[in-house]
């Protein structure tokens, strides 16, 4: 079965996901810096607001364990099916995924009981209510989950 022309999916296999891991710039990404991934040094990662988990594909594939936490129940589900997907193919994409877990939650409640060096905050927002979305994916992924809120302690 294909998907439906323009439906949200995740895939780590095709499209731009399997680019970057092809052709990325490795540890020199400025996510890659950001999240602290240099020479000798590859901490433990929660991704505290997965989305459809890019950048957490992203930083496994440079060595990071890293744990993403999703709250909405669709984007939960489209993330398990693209995972699954991956992990089929085999090969990098396996071993990638190895050092990837899933959560289903609030990441207010989940983050006080993970062990990580960093935490990855990256909420698909709009700067104004009258600006557009800042990419098709963010669009799509708002129309598809609750809307998000702001973590704070």
């Amino acid at each position: 079965m294909t998907p439906a022309e323009g439906a949200l999916r995740v895939d780590f296999v095709t499209g731009a996901v399997a680019h970057r891991l092809r052709f990325g710039g490795g540890r020199g990404q400025d996510l890659a810096k950001a999240m602290g991934l240099r020479a000798g040094k590859t901490p433990k990662i929660v991704d505290a607001t997965a989305g459809l988990g890019r950048d957490s594909f992203l930083l496994a594939s440079l060595g990071a364990e890293v744990t993403m936490i999703e709250r909405s129940d669709v984007m939960h589900g489209l993330l398990q099916d693209g995972m699954a997907r991956a992990r089929q193919e085999g090969g990098v994409f396996g071993e990638i995924l190895s050092r990837m877990t899933l959560l289903h939650g609030d990441a207010k409640v989940l983050l006080p009981d993970l062990d990580a060096e960093a935490i990855l905050i990256d909420p698909c927002i709009r700067r104004a209510k009258t600006r557009p979305w800042s990419n098709v994916s963010c669009a799509k992924c708002a129309r598809s989950s609750a809307p998000m809120k702001i973590l704070t302690r």
